[in-house]
Parts: structure tokens; sequence; C-alpha cells
């Protein structure tokens, strides 16, 4: 489980990161990515929260990326994402 490693391991930053698929785990191109610093004063449940959260939002803007045309393939694993 990501969430109970990320807190045993005491990190301080999370971050959430939104891809097109492909035959590879977590290998395609980078749409989004978001992070947020946490401290030693959250729990395992605080950082789950934060990180689902994160994720939501980091999908949520990739999709209105790539809904809207605002995504351009420049080679086989890099985008130009026009914000």
């Amino acid at each position: 489980h990501p969430y109970r490693q990320a807190y045993a391991a005491g990190v301080r930053i999370i971050g959430a990161t939104a891809h097109f698929v492909t035959a590879q785990l977590d290998e395609g191109p980078i749409i989004a990515q978001n992070a947020v610093a946490v401290t030693h004063r959250e729990s395992l449940d605080g950082i789950k929260d934060i990180s689902e959260g994160l994720e939501r939002e980091t999908l949520s803007y990739a999709v209105s990326l790539v809904a809207n045309a605002r995504v351009v393939r420049i080679s086989l694993n890099r985008l130009a994402v026009m914000n």
C-alpha cells in the first residue's frame, strides 16, 4: 500500500502524476503533475486523504487538458501542454 509506505518512510512531499496509458505501468507520457508538502504531524489517514485529493485534482486537470486539445505529442515520450 503506497500510503502506508509513504507514511512509514516519513515522506515530506506527496505527488500525483497523470499520464497516458501504455503497455508498461506508469511509463506513458506525462500530462500533469502536482505535489504538496506534508509534515511529521500528518497521520496515516491524513497522508491518504491528502494523496487521494491530489490524485483527483491532477487527473481532473489532465482530462480537461486533453478534452480541450491542449496537449500535443512532440516525441514518443514527450508532450507539450498548453496551459
